[in-house]
């Protein structure tokens, strides 16, 4: 049994054994200052839900189960989604700045266009996130995992981590510490610079770029070098 309660009166809104249910009733009776640790909500649909200051705390992919959620547009900002798992959710073009995602399970999540502008977002595990287009203005992933995310045209401003952005003349570079990523391909600084040349030839690249490129990675290594010494 779950039960939606208001953060500030404590009062019981909505109980129910359903995730569906308690997804309508989001949308009709808690549309701010939901408490929902606890809740189970796999599967369900929240698009443009206003969920501003909501309480979605989770833990270890257990409590607040937000996998496979329909979040498109839904306003999360201020909300705490600490260790709630967000696997696989659809969270295109929400409003999650200053949200509190600390340890979060993003894996394989959309988040494309989504607004993470101040969000706190260390130890998040984000691996194969689609982040495209998402503003992270200001937001802390120190200790994210972010390995396979999709960061093109991400807004990474005064981000709190290693991150370096480089648009070459054919895919941008997004470096976050040792990974990097140019297109679709990503690896550990250490293999670009062993195998620029073989894996640019791999993907078509000419002679000019893959000098470019390897340009690039070298300045990119040489800032790597300089912040561990």
């Amino acid at each position: 049994m779950t039960e939606i309660i208001h953060r500030y009166t404590r009062s019981v809104l909505y109980t129910s054994a359903s995730a569906s249910a308690i997804a309508e009733a989001m949308r009709e009776a808690v549309n701010v200052g939901a408490d929902l640790r606890g809740a189970d909500l796999g599967d369900a649909d929240l698009h443009d839900a206003d969920l501003r200051g909501a309480d979605l705390r989770g833990a270890d992919l257990g409590d607040a189960d937000l996998h496979d959620a329909d979040l498109r547009g839904a306003d999360l900002g201020d909300a705490d989604l600490h260790g709630a798992n967000l696997y696989g959710a659809n969270l295109y073009d929400a409003d999650l700045h200053d949200a509190d995602l600390r340890g979060a399970n993003l894996y394989d999540a959309n988040l494309h266009d989504a607004d993470l502008r101040g969000a706190d977002l260390r130890g998040a595990n984000l691996y194969d996130a689609n982040l495209y287009g998402a503003n992270l203005r200001g937001a802390n992933l120190y200790g994210a995992n972010l390995r396979g995310a999709n960061l093109g045209g991400a807004n990474l401003g005064d981000a709190k981590q290693r991150v370096v952005k480089i648009q070459g003349s054919r895919h941008e570079i997004v470096a976050i510490d040792e990974s990097v990523r140019i297109g679709c391909l990503c690896h550990p600084i250490a293999k670009w610079i062993k195998s620029f040349d073989r894996l640019g030839a791999l993907e078509g690249y000419t002679a000019a770029e893959i000098t470019e490129y390897g340009a690039h990675l070298a300045h990119i290594a040489a800032v790597l070098k300089m912040e561990r010494e």
